[in-house]
């Protein structure tokens, strides 16, 4: 029962992720087949805006990783200087 509930409290989390990762694989001017167009990354920051996201709401959650995830897409604005944007990572290099 108890897996259960935690698979059902996961799927919104999952459904977005799935979503980033799809834009990732066919929109996305630094992931998909797309990126032969653009001679070098199109996106400055590193990671993009996209993965990114993808890392805050997987660490935590929707409700406080989208509002990460706009407001790293509002900095990252054209004209903007170069930077990083990453999650804080541990020594073995996962995700907190």
């Amino acid at each position: 029962m108890y897996l259960f509930l935690k698979s059902l409290v996961s799927l919104p989390r999952k459904a977005v992720c799935g979503l980033i990762k799809l834009y990732q694989h066919t929109l996305s001017l630094d992931h998909g087949p797309l990126r032969k167009l653009v001679r070098v990354g199109a996106c400055r920051y590193y990671p993009t805006c996209s993965q990114y996201g993808y890392e805050a709401i997987m660490k935590y959650g929707i409700f406080r990783g989208v509002p990460m995830t706009v407001g790293a897409s509002c900095v990252a604005i054209p004209g903007a200087k170069e930077g990083s944007t990453r999650l804080n990572k541990t020594e073995s290099g996962k995700i907190c």
